[in-house]
């Protein structure tokens, strides 16, 4: 796979942030979202632009492995 360490990072953040989420209380959870949502709706392209050009890494990195 292409740069592995950057994706053995990005799967490391995946699950650090996961066991984060089960371990903090709900109503802190709910707390940031009530704040996080319409700040994410006010700048969903950029959002946008960040998750395609993300996606498109991961599977540039995987097709690497796969094709010559």
């Amino acid at each position: 796979m292409w740069y592995t360490d950057l994706f053995k990072v990005f799967g490391w953040l995946i699950i650090v942030t996961a066991v984060g989420l089960l371990l903090i209380p709900w109503h802190w959870h709910h707390k940031v979202g009530t704040w996080a949502i319409p700040l994410a709706i006010r700048h969903l392209k950029l959002l946008t632009i960040g998750a395609s050009a993300l996606g498109t890494l991961i599977l540039y990195g995987v097709s690497r492995a796969v094709l010559p």
